[in-house]
């Protein structure tokens, strides 16, 4: 845990853009020490024998993140320092690194129990996050024909391709931001404020007080095993670590 804080931190001061003078030298232990993670990934996965070390979503983490620091560090090698052409790739490497670090904490008790809730809040709301997608392309949509033709107002250029029409929509409806004079300026203006009024109501109400109810079941669900669930994610720890041991030590 201390050594991945050490590695986490190192990747921070190399991606900041404000710090240039030790960018070599930390770009180099940083290959080193991603060098010794996936070795250990290599020997966990009995060097890509042992099939089931690929199922698991956090060591499909691991490599991803492993991939990401070579990468990027390749990257900014070839460019001469150069961090501000490869944000994209510095930005999702780090959200895997997060969630990498995210992973080592469920071997903690403070800790443990909430990755676990998180870990099956996220299972449980995948079909409900596809509902949402489906209901607020469709009121983008509706918005987009509402709002682009009008001129008179800079309000309406949000909505002027759907793509910042989602964006749009998703600020008004879940975020509840929103200019009023995009309601009264529009051509039509009955039919705008119904439309509004319709989605903040489908959205913001209903589906969002659905999203409540499920999170809390599946935190029910989490809780009615909370010893078994962090006795769980200990034990995969405890497994992952032990096949880094010799089969001779494991035997002792």
């Amino acid at each position: 845990m201390v050594v991945y804080l050490a590695f986490f931190t190192l990747w921070v001061f190399l991606i900041d853009n404000r710090v240039s003078k030790y960018d070599t030298a930390i770009a180099i232990v940083l290959l080193i020490l991603n060098s010794i993670n996936f070795a250990r990934e290599i020997w966990q996965s009995n060097f890509g024998r042992h099939l089931g070390y690929f199922s698991s979503g956090w060591n499909q983490i691991d490599l991803a993140s492993i991939a990401g620091v070579y990468a990027y560090s390749v990257l900014f090698a070839t460019s001469k320092g150069n961090a501000s052409d490869h944000v994209p790739l510095a930005v999702i490497t780090t959200l895997l690194l997060t969630m990498k670090l995210i992973s080592y904490l469920r071997a903690f008790n403070e800790t443990g129990w909430l990755v676990t809730v998180l870990s099956q809040n996220f299972r449980d709301v995948r079909g409900f996050l596809l509902v949402l997608f489906a209901v607020i392309v469709g009121f983008a949509i509706c918005f987009q024909q509402l709002f682009s033709s009008n001129d008179s107002s800079e309000e309406s250029n949000y909505f002027g391709s759907l793509r910042t029409s989602m964006l749009s929509t998703y600020e008004m409806c879940i975020l509840g931001q929103y200019e009023s004079s995009l309601l009264y300026e529009s051509q039509h203006q009955v039919l705008s404020i119904l439309t509004f009024v319709l989605a903040v109501t489908c959205i913001l109400v209903v589906v969002l007080n659905a999203l409540i109810s499920l999170l809390a079941d599946s935190y029910a669900r989490v809780q009615e095993n909370a010893v078994a669930n962090r006795r769980k994610e200990k034990a995969e720890l405890i497994v992952e670590y032990m096949s880094l041991l010799p089969s001779w030590r494991r035997l002792q």
